[in-house]
């Protein structure tokens, strides 16, 4: 069984458990024959002892990582001794065959031999069935775990950091070793930082992670970036004025270490863009930190004649190598990044592509019926975010052409994308379209063109505007620009949670999310009160057949009571969103704001 995988536990190291299971395996096989060979009975019952002892031991102190391993073992074990109880009852018959007689197999061992031989195999088929069975179990639940794999292939799994990959490094003191270090400034980094070196051990638990406050035993943490593989640079405004920060930033530098710089989630930590940071790193700013001494001290150290200062121009090169990434509280894109990182830490010949195992992600079914949506002229890239997820998913949605309001019956779905332009440009006209959707009982799904501090406005050296292809706007800016009725009460567009979206290496995560959340097509009206699914010149509910839909009118009707229509509140009121009593001063004016038709 050395293919099982040991633990260390409580009071108890790897060499210790492995010495015991090589004694238990001596005892079984040499030292028992110590025992004089007229004393055979002896010899089994200390084997049978010995074996007892270290199934209890095994049970207790449960060294093995896996529970399928545990439980192969447990039977190895227990079939053991079961062959050691066989064993002695065949030399007692052999003894004494009126004991023998006692046992109920007859007076000589044939009997005793066929038992155990019957019980034996029915044992092992037990267990080749119980091993299929653990085995199977094993792999299913594998297969759930949020862990990195190589597309095609197996789980990623980085070999040890070794001290002779930095022996280039003069002056290299023994410390152990890191595939990353998180250099980041106290307090406002700290959780950030501590929760990523958590989830990359969950992602991948051979990855070796290096926080100051979890693995920091001694000095500032620079003899730890020399044993390094690469360096994480959380930025932050406060980062740039931190001598620890600093002293961690130029050492990465002269040490000539690999830089990936993580931008802070513009919600939480406040912007923070490429530009803003080479606005920050200047000439001046570094002669600020007068670092000529502490560098002749690395020098000294080193046995070098002298290591220079970087300049700005090396700093922000050093920082902006490789493409930025960006943080983010949307889970997501925290994934997303995660699996960029831990890319940047595989061999430099390894070119496979990786993922991670249970993240957002999509697959297009071969029986997937195409989901029908409108698209709004007037709402500006609608239709170009349905047709981009058409060319990642083939057929995946059908874009229906609206020629007149009785066209939205076909659809499943309205695409309301939010941007910058989507209540600045024909905002009256989407207005109506969203209206007329809603009256007639048609879902909305929104997204929402999420801001970005890594599009490519934010890395443009020589403009600072945050006007892009995208046209991202924070979500309350463009709440506060929607009419009204849109954004409260019954006809609320922003119930439901929009589905964000970035750019670059952050758009597969929100489309993969979006197209999960309309692969399947909707109902249109089982969630809509009668008097918000009236039709064009239909029964309230229309679009509901026989007597499922008296039925479902009359149930709605007890649940939804039509609400009362006075001067004031009728401004509040969407079009068509309810039709008057017959008669009433109100049904005069409803008469005179019937939607107008949108263009198709």
């Amino acid at each position: 069984m050395d293919f099982l995988t040991y633990i260390t536990v409580p009071g108890v190291v790897m060499d210790s458990l492995t010495g015991v299971e090589m004694c238990r395996k001596l005892i079984l096989t040499g030292w028992v024959l110590l025992i004089s060979e007229h004393a055979e009975q002896a010899r089994v019952n200390v084997a049978l002892l010995v074996s007892i002892l270290f199934i209890v031991l095994r049970l207790s102190l449960k060294p093995l990582r896996w529970g399928q391993d545990a439980a192969i073992m447990t039977l190895v074990e227990l079939a053991l001794i079961l062959t050691y109880l066989c064993v002695l009852m065949i030399k007692v018959c052999g003894v004494s065959p009126d004991v023998c007689v006692t046992f109920g197999f007859g007076a000589t061992p044939n009997g005793i031999f066929l038992f155990f031989i019957f019980s034996g195999l029915t044992v092992l088929s037990l267990q080749l069935v119980g091993d299929i069975l653990i085995l199977l179990h094993g792999f299913r639940q594998r297969e759930k775990l949020r862990r990195l794999r190589y597309r095609g292939g197996f789980f990623v799994e980085l070999a040890p950091v070794v001290e002779k990959e930095f022996a280039h490094l003069p002056g290299l003191e023994p410390s152990r070793c890191f595939h990353l270090f998180l250099s980041h400034a106290w307090p406002l980094g700290q959780d950030v930082c501590k929760l990523i070196k958590h989830r990359c051990h969950e992602i991948c638990p051979s990855l070796h992670v290096f926080l100051d406050v979890e693995d920091l035993t001694s000095g500032s943490g620079t003899r730890e970036v020399d044993h390094s593989r690469s360096i994480l640079v959380f930025a932050m405004p406060v980062y740039f004025e931190k001598i620890n920060c600093i002293k961690e930033l130029t050492r990465s530098i002269v040490r000539n270490k690999p830089i990936t710089l993580l931008l802070p989630d513009a919600e939480v930590h406040g912007e923070f863009t490429q530009v803003m940071i080479e606005e920050l790193v200047t000439d001046e700013w570094v002669h600020t930190w007068k670092l000529q001494k502490k560098l002749a001290e690395w020098a000294a150290d080193w046995g070098v004649a002298e290591v220079k200062t970087p300049t700005a121009k090396e700093v922000c090169n050093a920082l902006f190598k490789q493409p930025p990434l960006e943080w983010s509280r949307i889970t997501p894109f925290q994934d997303r990044t995660l699996v960029l990182t831990c890319q940047r830490l595989l061999p430099e010949g390894d070119a496979r592509e990786i993922y991670l195992q249970g993240a957002s992600s999509f697959k297009l079914h071969k029986k997937q019926v195409a989901v029908k949506v409108y698209c709004s002229a007037a709402n500006p890239g609608a239709r170009d975010l349905a047709e981009e997820l058409n060319k990642m998913w083939p057929g995946l949605l059908d874009i229906v052409e609206i020629l007149s309001w009785s066209d939205l019956s076909e659809c499943d779905y309205m695409l309301v994308h939010l941007n910058g332009l989507t209540w600045t440009h024909e905002a009256e006209t989407l207005a109506t379209n969203v209206r007329e959707a809603q009256r007639r009982g048609l879902r909305l799904q929104l997204c929402h063109e999420f801001p970005s501090v890594i599009d490519a406005e934010s890395l443009n050296r020589s403009s600072r505007s945050r006007t892009s292809s995208r046209h991202a706007m924070e979500f309350k800016q463009i709440m506060d620009a929607t009419p009204r009725d849109l954004r409260q009460g019954r006809t609320n567009i922003y119930s439901k949670i929009a589905i964000s979206l970035k750019g670059g290496e952050m758009r597969e995560p929100g489309l993969a999310n979006l197209a999960t959340r309309i692969a399947v097509p909707k109902s249109r009206t089982a969630h809509f009160p009668d008097w918000l699914a009236q039709v064009e010149g239909g029964s309230p509910m229309s679009a509901v057949s026989g007597g499922f839909r008296s039925k479902l009118t009359r149930s709605l009707g007890q649940l939804t009571r039509r609400p009362s229509l006075d001067r004031h509140a009728s401004r509040d009121i969407v079009a068509g969103a309810y039709i008057p009593e017959p008669g009433s001063p109100a049904s005069k004016r409803h008469a005179t704001r019937a939607p107008r038709m949108c263009s198709a």
